[in-house]
């Protein structure tokens, strides 16, 4: 997955305004877009504040090329792991990489 696309916040699809609503008759449930506000969700940046989100977003989102940069550096931090054991392993060291980790070995370039 590409950072720009993990780090985009879904409310306002990264354009950091959300449209303000109202009703258009008095006791009726239609609602039509009158103006715009900032999003709530990130304040108007357009990218998720929320670093767990995004870190999730790129795990359940990697591509195979990405997968195999990250066991790669997995085995290189925990070389006695035999290969056999590398699954169990590779989850549990992807658990407690943080999102700052992951952008250096996946985007930093």
């Amino acid at each position: 997955m590409e950072l720009k696309k993990a780090k985009l916040c879904e409310e306002c699809n990264g354009i950091g305004e959300v449209s303000t609503m109202e009703r258009v008759w008095a006791n009726e449930p239609h609602m039509a877009p009158v103006g715009s506000a900032i999003c709530a969700n990130c304040i108007g940046s357009g990218e998720e504040i929320d670093e767990d989100i995004v870190l999730e977003r790129i795990l359940e989102n990697l591509t195979k090329e990405q997968e195999k940069i990250l066991q790669d550096k997995c085995f290189e931090e925990l070389p006695m792991v035999l290969d056999d054991d590398m699954p169990d392993m590779f989850e549990s060291w992807l658990e407690n990489q943080s999102l700052e980790d992951l952008i250096k070995y996946l985007y930093a370039q």
